[in-house]
Order: structure tokens, then sequence, then C-alpha cells
């Protein structure tokens, strides 16, 4: 019996959501449980917002989400937070992400030839995204990327780098492919 509650303790009170954290996704699957769930764990959590089923999040203390958001299937977001770096991941009001969504605030350092890759631990670098963006299916934001208010970043692209406000981003890396103002 005491396993039983411990398992389920952890499942309430650890820093991840998804699919692995058996509770969590049962819990997502139920709107009054998933606010509940999300007003618990995230840094912040806007109104109308929501967390759907099939979405992960990690180190959701560091994970800032603004009215009106919603995180759908397949979405996975990595904020980071060790004794050693803390990043932090901010999404705005009103922005749309697709399914399949990765945002990532840290990535591995591997210049040390002489430690193995995993040994290395991580660099670290905020991500913002601003309000009223849209995000397609299946895009990749990395570490340090800030994203403008007003912007498309088009399916499946990769962002390393800052994206300008009022603008449409596409490809890989990503790139402005127009201006909206």
């Amino acid at each position: 019996m005491l396993s039983i509650i411990s398992k389920i303790k952890f499942h309430l009170f650890h820093v991840r959501i998804g699919p692995d954290m058996f509770l969590t996704h049962w819990m997502l699957h139920f709107k009054f449980l998933m606010r509940w769930l999300a007003k618990k764990r995230l840094g912040s959590f806007g109104d109308n917002s929501e967390i759907r089923p099939g979405s992960y999040l990690n180190e959701t203390n560091n994970i800032y989400l603004g009215k009106g958001v919603v995180i759908r299937p397949g979405t996975m977001i990595f904020a980071v937070g060790t004794e050693a770096s803390v990043a932090t991941i901010t999404i705005g009001d009103n922005v749309m992400l697709g399914s399949g969504v990765h945002i990532y605030a840290g990535n591995h350092m591997f210049d040390d030839l002489d430690k193995d890759i995993i040994d290395q631990g991580h660099l670290t670098e905020n991500v913002t995204i601003a309000n009223n963006v849209w995000v397609g299916a299946n895009a990749i934001i990395l570490k340090g990327v800030n994203i403008g208010t007003h912007t498309v970043v088009a399916a499946g692209s990769v962002v390393d780098s800052n994206l300008d406000s009022y603008s449409v981003y596409g490809g890989n890396p990503a790139r402005k492919i127009r201006s909206l103002k």
C-alpha cells in the first residue's frame, strides 16, 4: 500500500507532465483536473489555456503559459531546471501551437573530447514566444530563441535564431519568407 501512495505522490508532485507520467496523462483527459494540475505544476497557466493528452512537458516549474494557449498532442516542451543551470520557456497570450511542436531551452555540451557527451552537462538559454504567434505542426524551436509578436512559423521549420515580429518564417533553418506589415 505504501508503494502505491508513494507512486501517486511522485506523479502528482513531479516536474513532468506526459504519457510516461501515468496519473498526469490521465488527468489531462478531464478539463477541471488538467487545469488544477497545470496551475499546480507550471510557473504560470493563463485563463482558457489547455494541455491536451499526449503532450509532454518537462521541468514544468520553468514553463510559463499565457492566456488562450493550447498545447496539442505530440507537443514536447523541455525547460531546464538543474542546480547547474535554469532556463525558462515563456509562451505569450493567444499562441497557437500545432501538433508535434518541440521547444527546447537546453542542448547537450559536446566539445570536451575527454568526457562522454552525456557527462558534459547542458548549455541553456531562455525561450520566449510573444503574443499572437502561430507555430505550425512539427516545428522545432531551439534554446535562446525569441519569437516576436504576430509571427507565423511554418510547419516543419527549425528555429535556431530570433524571429522578427509581424513576419512569416519557414524552412531549416527558418528564414523570413515575408513581412506582414
